[in-house]
């Protein structure tokens, strides 16, 4: 019974393993602690020091919905959008989504985007293209078993995003709809539309 029962466990176990691999999840990484304490503290300070700076001018604050169509995820999601005009030619854009991935599997991503707004003469959209430096953070959960002791189950990765979109003003809300490209260890082509509401002037 018992050896039936490790062999279970171990099949799922692989199972698991191949589909971690396609979120980017390196396995017994030696350097891991260090390098995320350094990728987290610099992405604490760009994420949240930055916008502030300028945050005077003006904020825009809202829910999004997407997709990855194309990428390693192809998961919906739920995120958070932050736009920062400055006096500067380019909004400053923090973003935070949330992946519904399969059972015992999360992963996020954080990110720090520069925006420019092009200067379409009309009063129905505004598109704007960018890009930025993104934190995807994958992680799964391993049974309860000493089988799987040793083994480093989460993996963090830095990749580059461009965005192109458009916003569209309604009543006093700006929607938006976009396209967001991350390359990296964990590539996604995600598919995202929102709501952005004016917090200041």
């Amino acid at each position: 019974m018992n050896d039936c029962r490790s062999a279970e466990l171990r099949r799922g176990f692989h199972r698991q393993l191949h589909r971690a691999r396609r979120f980017a999840i390196h396995l017994h990484h030696p350097s891991y602690g260090l390098n995320m304490k350094n990728i987290v503290t610099v992405f604490a300070i760009l994420w949240l020091v930055v916008p502030a700076a300028y945050s005077q001018v003006g904020i825009e604050l809202g829910p999004k919905l997407g997709f990855d169509v194309a990428g390693d995820v192809e998961e919906p999601f739920i995120g958070l959008d932050a736009r920062f005009s400055t006096t500067l030619p380019v909004i400053i854009n923090p973003t935070f989504d949330y992946y519904f991935t399969e059972e015992n599997f999360t992963l996020w991503q954080i990110a720090l985007h520069a925006l420019y707004e092009f200067g379409v003469a009309n009063e129905m959209f505004t598109p704007y293209a960018g890009g930025g430096i993104s934190l995807t953070r994958s992680s799964f959960d391993l049974p309860d078993d000493p089988f799987f002791d040793d083994i480093d189950a989460s993996d963090s990765s830095v990749g580059l995003n461009g965005i192109a979109g458009a916003k569209f003003p309604v009543g006093g809300v700006d929607l938006f709809g976009q396209v967001q490209l991350t390359v990296g260890d964990v590539d996604m082509v995600a598919l995202a539309v929102g709501a952005l509401f004016s917090l200041g002037n």
